[in-house]
């Protein structure tokens, strides 16, 4: 084959390029066609000598614009890619275009040292274009964004090269693409660094560094997470508190159903020690007896016994509530019924002041009325631990009150109070205690004494059986609030009463006493 068959005619006059060949080429060359891309045109015409070519004695190249290559040579070798310049022989390169061609030696031709700098060229967020920052920080939102880049070496800029890094993201990446994209960074601070290189592999190792600051959604914030703890301490807070309070609640509920049984097994005791009878109907005597304590367990207490011709009442009232002045009252109650007649009243009285004083410790005191009723005579006897007076009431007589001062039980000096006197046929005694006198009115003020011996006078015309009922309904119809403290009341008759013919004016209603008389 000719190396002028090789060519297309209609890209350079053959007898030029034959010459060109002939010159480059010696005549035992053998040519052969590198590649079968379509020519069109002619750029460079390559003779390379032995430096290059390795195994190849002599060879010529054409450069076109498809690519396309034509090689002389001595001996086969394998196929060469057209490049833009080869060594020939003689040291010299033949480089051709469409306006001609150059001839350089390559020992002058130096490499390309120059240090390109990298500058940013664009900055997108979400697709629209920024200014271009020295820094970037994004909110939650803007979950996308680009950076563009150049190195600034203009000699073959299509063979730059780059790499580029997110610290705190992933490490060193090459490219030959002079842009880097970011989606859906997770929140944190980074820094973007971006190194290129010029044609000849020359590295700017500086590059540019971009500091990167992503803000957290507010949810995930220090203060939202700060506002978290203290969300989960407060929960915990009323979960704990929920829980003890629980805890509390159900031993609250132990202890009250313990403290149940043991009030009702209290008020059980208790109970005993009060008469099983409360009415007593002898031909000289008669008797009526009232108890409603103001909780389960009441510091009250009554009792009586006959004793031949006499018939001893003592009403008793410890201080406080509960079962406390219940224990007490129980002990005082069991000293004093286990005497009986082995000693005189005095005796017991002051027996049961050691027994309430061993027991309470000084913590209770308890006041205590005792009446001793001669049912043949008439004649009875008052003795006063502090209790409250006592009130009688004659037939077509006023209420009196015999006043009989002395100490409570439980007093280590102790001394009690008498009084003695007689009492004329259908004579009534009412026994009370404090809770009675004590009671509230709507007024804010207290019953008192006076009160209570202004209601004892209306009954006076009613049989014994009702009086004391209609007394207590008289006292529940002025209180103003629920009973707060126990009641205790026993009315006693000695003799036949008479009939009244006419009532008295003074017993005809009850205005509460503007000032309330306290006795004791």
């Amino acid at each position: 084959m000719r190396p002028s068959d090789l060519i297309p005619r209609a890209l350079v006059p053959r007898a030029v390029l034959a010459w060109l060949l002939l010159v480059a080429a010696p005549a035992s060359a053998e040519w052969t066609r590198v590649t079968d891309l379509p020519v069109t045109k002619v750029f460079s015409l390559f003779s390379n000598g032995d430096t290059l070519a390795a195994g190849v004695d002599t060879a010529v190249y054409l450069s076109t614009n498809g690519g396309a290559g034509f090689r002389a040579s001595t001996k086969p070798t394998p196929a060469v890619t057209s490049i833009p310049g080869l060594w020939v022989r003689s040291g010299r390169i033949y480089a051709g275009g469409p306006r001609g061609f150059n001839v350089f030696v390559p020992e002058d031709v130096k490499p390309d040292l120059y240090v390109p700098p990298i500058a940013l060229t664009r900055f997108e967020i979400l697709g629209e274009p920024r200014t271009v920052p020295s820094s970037v920080s994004l909110s939650f939102r803007d979950r996308w964004f680009a950076v563009g880049f150049s190195a600034l070496a203009f000699a073959s800029p299509t063979r730059n090269q780059y790499r580029y890094r997110l610290v705190g993201f992933h490490d060193w990446i090459e490219t030959d693409r002079r842009f880097v994209s970011y989606s859906s960074l997770p929140p944190g601070n980074y820094v973007l660094e971006i190194i290129g290189s010029n044609a000849h592999g020359v590295w700017n190792t500086t590059g540019v560094r971009i500091p990167i600051h992503v803000e957290p959604p507010p949810w995930r914030t220090w203060w939202a997470y700060t506002s978290y703890a203290l969300l989960l301490v407060v929960i915990g807070a009323v979960f704990i508190r929920r829980h003890r309070k629980q805890i509390d609640a159900l031993r609250d509920a132990h202890r009250l159903s313990e403290l149940e049984r043991e009030m009702a097994l209290t008020s059980a005791v208790q109970e005993g020690f009060f008469p099983a009878v409360t009415s007593v109907r002898d031909e000289q005597f008669r008797l009526e007896g009232f108890y409603r304590p103001a909780s389960q367990c009441s510091g009250d207490w009554w009792w009586y016994e006959a004793r031949g011709d006499t018939y001893l009442i003592v009403v008793g009232d410890v201080t406080g509530h509960g079962a406390g002045s219940a224990m007490v009252t129980a002990a005082a109650a069991a000293c004093f019924r286990s005497l009986g007649d082995m000693v005189d009243d005095d005796l017991r009285l002051q027996a049961m002041n050691d027994e309430v004083l061993r027991v309470s410790r000084g913590q209770y005191h308890m006041t205590l009325t005792a009446v001793t009723i001669n049912i043949t005579t008439g004649e009875f006897t008052i003795r006063s631990a502090g209790g409250v007076p006592v009130f009688s009431l004659r037939p077509r007589q006023r209420t009196k009150v015999h006043m009989c001062p002395g100490m409570p039980l439980g007093s280590p000096e102790f001394r009690s109070g008498r009084l003695d006197g007689r009492l004329v046929a259908g004579e009534r005694l009412l026994i009370i205690t404090d809770g009675i006198p004590e009671v509230a009115l709507a007024n804010s003020q207290l019953l008192g004494p006076r009160g209570v011996a202004n209601f004892y006078m209306q009954t006076r015309n009613q049989e014994l059986e009702t009086a004391l009922g209609d007394l207590i309904h008289k006292v529940e119809a002025v209180q103003a609030s629920a009973q707060d403290d126990d009641w205790t009341a026993v009315m006693v008759q000695w003799g036949q009463s008479l009939q009244i013919e006419h009532e008295d004016p003074m017993v005809s209603g009850f205005s509460p006493p503007s000032t309330p008389i306290h006795p004791h």
